[in-house]
């Protein structure tokens, strides 16, 4: 059985909410408008990420990495909140901790220290043979991987050399983007009918990054007094909606307008018959290989 996760915003001694308040609030400071992690988050993201910073307050500090919970109170599918978690992880706004928040905060707090912060400062030396860019993958791909109850990785001899190859194919922004896309397709988390979880060994195969990147589409830009929407380049509709109702979003017209009267799992279906495509494409893929 997995052990439970927390969920613990960076830097909460700044934003953290004043006590015996009710109901519960949290502070926002200009800095924001300075970070530039935080500005070249997309506008869903930097939502979310306030969302959390509430649920926390709410929460009394004890907000557990309950998916089900977390989406249900942001009213957002459980992808896009795996997604999202994903990348506040990695730019730095939260940390999953595997005990309540308020005990590590209180730790923290008790045993912080001159000597202490010295020691944290301390650059952390690479293990020999492991290049810093190595270090960086596997950490993007672990913390992508705790936040979607996916399987851990350590470096073997066999995933260094399978590696070192995908980024000299692809380099580290795009490796990155390929990690945070896996959530983006239940299948690879287990929701199919032989529960296979993606691993970095998925990742790792020499046309998986490809594969990751090429799902990736840019959110279409807001309407601006109008509800029609523009097709991305190279999309046909059936692409888009699938992609809308992986994100959890009504689906588009041919005309380019929302059907916002569409009722709750309209493209269930749709993604159920895609995901078994890819299960086919995915089984035909391993017999060609073996």
């Amino acid at each position: 059985m997995s052990k439970q996760q927390y969920i613990l915003p960076k830097g909460w001694k700044d934003f953290q909410h004043y006590k015996d308040r009710d109901p519960k609030w949290i502070k926002l400071h200009l800095s924001l408008l300075n970070d530039y992690k935080f500005r070249r988050m997309t506008e869903t993201q930097q939502l979310i990420c306030i969302k959390l910073w509430l649920l926390f307050a709410e929460q009394n500090q004890d907000l557990a990495l309950d998916t089900r919970f977390i989406s249900g109170r942001m009213g957002i599918s459980s992808i896009v909140l795996g997604r999202v978690i994903s990348v506040l992880v990695s730019n730095d706004f939260i940390e999953l901790v595997d005990k309540p928040a308020s005990e590590v905060l209180a730790e923290r707090y008790q045993n912080a220290s001159p000597k202490r912060v010295r020691d944290k400062n301390t650059p952390i030396v690479p293990s020999e043979g492991d290049s810093p860019d190595l270090q960086e993958c596997l950490d993007t791909w672990n913390t992508m991987a705790k936040a979607n109850g996916l399987p851990t990785a350590s470096l073997t001899d066999k995933r260094r050399k399978a590696l070192r190859a995908r980024l000299k194919d692809h380099g580290l922004e795009d490796f990155a983007k390929a990690v945070q896309q896996i959530p983006a397709d239940a299948f690879r988390l287990g929701k199919n009918d032989r529960r296979w979880k993606a691993n970095i060994d998925y990742l790792l195969r020499p046309d998986s990054i490809t594969k990751l990147l090429e799902e990736i589409v840019a959110e279409p830009p807001e309407p601006e007094g109008t509800r029609v929407w523009c097709l991305p380049p190279n999309r046909t509709l059936e692409q888009e909606n699938r992609a809308r109702a992986a994100m959890g979003k009504k689906p588009m017209r041919a005309d380019g307008s929302i059907d916002e009267a569409a009722p709750d799992g309209w493209g269930d279906q749709m993604l159920a018959d895609f995901r078994a495509q890819h299960l086919a494409r995915t089984e035909q893929s391993n017999r060609t290989t073996h």
